[in-house]
Formats: C-alpha cells, sequence, structure tokens
C-alpha cells in the first residue's frame, strides 16, 4: 500500500532501529478515546525499550501533548493523522496497537469500533482495555483484553504480549484478520441481516 509521510516514516524506522517496541494508537484523540490511560502506562514504563506512538488529532490531542511535556514522558511521541489509505503502512510498524475505553454503562450493549477492525485487518495484536457486552480482542484470540482504566493491568498485558515470541504475535495478529474476514466483513452483516428479515 501508499507509504507513509517522510516524517512519520522516519520517527517509526528510528524507534525500531533503536530496538524499541512501539505500542501505536492511530485514531481520534477524544475524551472517549481514555489516551491519558496511555500516557499512565507510558510513565510507569520509562526506561523500558518500549515507545507509545500517538497518531491522530482531535478535541484531546493538545491536553495530551502537554502532559507528556510536563511529565518528560521521552517514550511518548505524537503524530499528525495519517490519510485512511496509509493506515495499513502505519499500523504494520506497530508492536501492538492500542486501544481503550474509559467505563462507561453504554458499553454493556457492546462496541463496534471501527479502529479495532483496522488493527485486526493489519493482523496487529491487540491490548484491548475495555468492558463491554462483547469483545471481538478475546473471541478471536487476536491480542490481550484488561480491564478499562486500571494502569497496572495494561502495564502486565504489554510486557506480556512483548514476552511473547514475534512469530506468537504474529500468529495473534493472523487470528484477528481472520475473525474479521470471516464474521465482521459487509457481506456476512448483509447476509444475518437478510436472514433476520426472513426469519417469520
Amino acid at each position: 500500500g501508499p507509504g507513509l509521510p517522510a516524517q512519520a516514516a522516519a520517527l517509526l524506522q528510528s524507534l525500531r532501529d533503536r530496538g524499541d517496541a512501539i505500542v501505536g494508537y492511530a485514531g481520534t484523540h477524544g475524551i472517549s478515546n481514555a489516551l491519558d490511560n496511555m500516557l499512565n502506562i507510558a510513565s510507569m514504563m520509562r526506561g523500558e525499550k518500549v515507545a507509545f506512538v500517538l497518531v491522530g488529532g482531535g478535541p484531546a490531542k493538545t491536553g495530551l501533548q502537554d502532559r507528556a511535556a510536563r511529565e518528560r514522558l521521552e517514550n511518548v511521541y505524537f503524530l499528525d493523522p495519517v490519510e485512511k489509505r496509509r493506515i495499513p503502512s502505519l499500523l504494520s510498524f506497530f508492536d501492538i496497537a492500542y486501544i481503550g475505553w474509559h467505563r462507561h454503562p453504554l458499553y454493556r450493549f457492546g462496541i463496534a469500533p471501527n479502529k479495532l477492525m483496522d488493527y485486526m485487518m493489519a493482523a496487529r495484536p491487540v491490548l484491548h482495555a475495555v468492558e463491554a457486552g462483547n469483545d471481538p480482542v478475546t473471541e478471536a484470540r487476536c491480542g490481550l483484553s484488561v480491564p478499562p482504566d486500571d494502569t497496572q493491568a495494561m502495564v502486565q498485558g504489554i510486557r506480556t504480549l512483548l514476552g511473547l515470541s514475534s512469530e506468537e504475535r504474529e500468529a495473534m495478529g493472523q487470528r484477528g484478520k481472520a475473525f474479521v474476514l470471516e464474521n465482521l466483513t459487509y457481506p456476512v452483516l448483509g447476509q444475518r441481516f437478510l436472514a433476520a428479515c426472513e426469519s417469520p
């Protein structure tokens, strides 16, 4: 697919060359995305060979950048939004794709985040901080799900995923991709919908 903008590519390659594992987030920086938790994790993992990369824009971004600067979180990097067609190239650099939510009573009805589908389609292992009525990550066995707003559990989840061999992480990612293709693509959902309409 189309490559990344030069600045993003250079940063990600330099982190990789340094031997840092990349825990990445790509998408809107909004309040509901619980990215403050990502900075909590970064703070606890200072001095470990892990870099936290947040890609995108949104109302919460400036506050996150200010906090990272204030707390001197030198393991946190912010990148400009990347066009949709370049997302697969971006995700290929992530060792772990992070997606998290704050606790919210609405999520008991389930979540269907596009971002999670992108991560799974790119065959990336996912760290999913969620408490919801459904959890595609656990169902697909394509990463780890941990309680939301629990920094210690999130850090432990990252260490566990990074403790796996690259082959094991690759297999995890591939399970996620297969799961999306089998269960979550539009033709399948369309057929399910039609079946539901036809049933007496």
